[in-house]
């Protein structure tokens, strides 16, 4: 089974076997180095709140509407440095190849079951979408290109 990124935003996160909703899925944390995915970023409740973080370890299940975990700490807040590995940010950047053709803008990233990251789909415009359809791009061939931030 796979994921996409905009499959998971908006679904709803539960405290395992509790009924009561605490917070949404705004974004999901990336690690590049390891190609992974660490962890989601939750949508806060009120304005000056900073995001919380929700690591992959703590997750026990992800179904279609919701998210559900087991912890027994409180959330931990996102933080500066995660906030630049959030996976938004690709959304919508160029991708050249190693030679300079280009090869469309980031349109959705892809997860593997153990949250690996599989790859991408790139838009390569209105029409040639609507012809061919977002084109995916494997991991392990735009991870050399990609520039790893290393802060």
């Amino acid at each position: 089974m796979t994921y996409c990124r905009r499959h998971l935003l908006g679904l709803s996160v539960y405290r395992s076997g509790k009924e009561k909703e605490i917070a949404r899925v705004k974004d999901v944390v990336l690690d590049l180095k390891s190609a992974r995915a660490i962890g989601v970023a939750l949508e806060s409740d009120h304005l000056w709140q900073s995001m919380k973080y929700l690591p992959w370890e703590n997750i026990v299940s992800v179904a279609p509407k919701e998210l559900s975990f087991y912890q027994e700490k409180p959330l931990k807040n996102l933080g500066k440095r995660r906030e630049k590995q959030l996976a938004g940010l690709w959304i919508g950047q160029r991708l050249f190849s190693p030679n300079g053709a280009d090869w469309g803008t980031v349109a959705d990233l892809v997860l593997e079951e153990n949250w690996q990251l599989a790859g991408v789909y790139v838009s390569q415009g209105l029409w040639q979408d609507m012809v061919r359809g977002w084109q995916f791009l494997h991991w392990v061939d735009i991870q050399p290109i990609l520039p790893v931030n290393k802060r």
